[in-house]
């Protein structure tokens, strides 16, 4: 959870750099931040919700 909102928290910068534009991110490269914030969001959440779950305490996927 602290590496999902860590990421999070990374995105606001570039969010206000597009206020002109009254932000949309359309055709804006993304900065470092924002790079650094979606590498951590995704296994963040992947860990929080899927593999690392109480429902799933060994860690491995689930078969079906």
């Amino acid at each position: 959870m602290v590496v999902c909102t860590l990421g999070v928290l990374l995105h606001p910068s570039m969010y206000f750099q597009a206020r002109q534009m009254d932000h949309h991110r359309n055709g804006m490269p993304m900065d470092l931040s924002m790079t650094i914030g979606m590498t951590f969001v995704a296994p963040g959440c992947a860990h929080e919700y899927g593999l690392g779950s109480p429902v799933n305490p060994c860690g491995s996927l689930p078969l079906p």
